[in-house]
């Protein structure tokens, strides 16, 4: 399974800016907090790569909203929130291993209004 994603987010980006983000034990889910208007990138666990990505929402699967999008190239998940995207949005994210093994990343990305979001 899934041990740890890397996340980048904001407009600065300095090698030391990674956070890596561990599932919440119990869900398996990947929690990530940003700012609003704050581009994210995901990257899976190392040795594996991201191959799909959706929305869910209710339980079922949705296309990605504005601004997202899986580059299949580079595996990275990208998703530049535009105005209006307050609150917390699910994604998950289909998982290649390398014994070719799939599973999926369930990530829940919380999205914080700019006057009262900490860095």
């Amino acid at each position: 399974g899934p041990g740890y994603i890397t996340v980048r987010s904001g407009w600065q980006r300095e090698p030391g800016d990674n956070r890596l983000v561990t599932p919440e034990p119990g869900s398996g889910v990947f929690y990530i907090e940003i700012g609003e208007l704050e581009p994210l990138e995901v990257v899976s666990t190392p040795g594996t790569t991201y191959t799909g990505a959706v929305m869910v929402v209710d339980g079922g699967q949705r296309s990605l909203p504005p601004g997202a999008q899986l580059d299949l190239q580079s595996g990275v998940f990208h998703w530049m929130p535009g105005p209006g995207f307050i609150g917390t949005y699910e994604f998950a994210l289909t998982v290649l291993g390398e014994d070719g093994q799939r599973f999926t990343d369930r990530i829940a990305v919380t999205i914080k209004p700019k006057n009262n979001y900490k860095l």
